[in-house]
């Protein structure tokens, strides 16, 4: 997986790169790796189905609803 496709793929689920990881089950630097470089060849097939299956979920919306607020709450703590 390009890191375009990554980026796109994480953008249209309204993720961002720290929620994507959370999603995926990678930590942080991970997913910036991924978006950066691309996801290696062994590993696209289960980030796809990772991702797939969270825009499937129901509980899609509230978990990006709770990544958004933590995110924003770290920003006001810095």
């Amino acid at each position: 997986m390009t890191p375009d496709t990554y980026r796109a793929a994480i953008a249209a689920l309204n993720l961002s790169q720290r929620a994507a990881a959370r999603v995926i089950g990678v930590n942080e630097r991970t997913s910036r790796t991924y978006a950066a470089h691309g996801v290696p060849e062994k590993h696209s097939a289960w980030v796809r189905d990772k991702l797939t299956a969270y825009e499937t979920s129901e509980w899609a919306s509230q978990f990006a609803e709770m990544a958004a607020a933590s995110e924003q709450g770290e920003k006001t703590n810095d």
